[in-house]
């Protein structure tokens, strides 16, 4: 490695370090997702001008290194009572200690220089993995957290024309779980995922999976939850709301960033077009895969998911 850039990343490295644990808890912000479903967009608008932000603590890759789990790509849910203590020592640092893997210290959205760090004022961890384990999360880390639920249309669509998803494709059934933290729950449901075929189907049966506890959250004002939907549709509002959750100040260039697409955006995406977003799953589905998803919804009982959060909480 170039000496010089080695020294700025020991220097970031102290950096981070030393502004993630001199800040409260309440200047660290937890945005939750599931993969594809906009955080990375609703990650550049919260990191403004004064944020350093954190990248995916819980990756698969992650997972496996410094946390001990084999399967973190499929099996993160945990009841709020189990204990994990690899888990939680590593979210602890991460989290409170501000020891990050470099690639954790994400660069390419916003000035991430020493100078920056030093000055900055919030930190936001980005997660788009986080949502089976939020009984749990929620229970251990009096953190507030910001979730965003997309709609499983988009969502499936948009991993079907993502790499990172290739492997769907060459899957003859889902997956049973066994390496998860709580196969009981997961087990709960085989007489769904097991008459499962298609691709499609099996990235709706995670949606399913990782919305599913959500549904038995209790309430606590450390919980915000949005739909993806509503902040296309009327984002200024949507994302002031988000803004006052986390008592951020307000940022001028926020409507100007909500307007730009995230650097994930996927070519074909309607953002790109001066499109509505939420309706881009329409170009690349088939007529045959969305009334599948469809299916696998009403399996689930999720096909009229929006309406069971409504109580729950009133922001969505």
């Amino acid at each position: 490695m170039n000496p010089i850039k080695n020294i700025q990343n020991n220097l970031n490295d102290w950096g981070y370090k030393r502004k993630i644990q001199s800040l409260s808890n309440d200047k660290k912000i937890i945005l939750s997702s599931t993969p594809r479903g906009g955080s990375t967009w609703a990650y550049e608008i919260l990191l403004g001008k004064t944020g350093i932000g954190v990248w995916e603590p819980l990756h698969p890759v992650w997972l496996e290194r410094f946390a001990e789990q084999k399967n973190g790509h499929h099996d993160l849910f945990a009841p709020k009572e189990m204990e994990i203590p690899n888990l939680q020592a590593y979210l602890d640092r991460v989290i409170h200690k501000g020891i990050l893997h470099k690639e954790n210290r994400f660069h390419q959205v916003r000035d991430h220089s020493l100078t920056h760090i030093r000055s900055s004022t919030h930190v936001v961890y980005k997660f788009c993995r986080l949502g089976p384990l939020l009984p749990w999360f929620l229970h251990r880390f009096p953190l507030r957290v910001w979730h965003i639920i997309r709609d499983p249309f988009s969502v499936v669509s948009s991993q079907l024309r993502h790499p990172a998803w290739s492997f769907v494709f060459s899957q003859k059934s889902y997956r049973k779980n066994h390496n998860s933290y709580n196969p009981p729950f997961y087990e709960r449901y085989h007489s769904i995922t097991d008459k499962l075929v298609y691709p499609e189907e099996f990235l709706t049966a995670k949606w399913c999976l990782d919305l599913i506890p959500l549904l038995s959250l209790d309430k606590t004002p450390n919980l915000y939850i949005s739909d993806y939907e509503s902040l296309v549709k009327d984002g200024e509002k949507n994302f002031l709301s988000a803004y006052n959750f986390f008592k951020l100040q307000y940022d001028n260039d926020l409507p100007q960033s909500i307007s730009k697409p995230s650097m994930t955006t996927l070519r074909g995406s309607n953002v790109l077009k001066g499109k509505n977003p939420a309706l881009s799953y329409k170009n690349h589905l088939r007529s045959n895969q969305i009334s599948r998803i469809q299916g696998v919804l009403e399996s689930f009982d999720l096909d009229q998911w929006k309406n069971k959060f409504i109580n729950k909480n009133p922001h969505l």
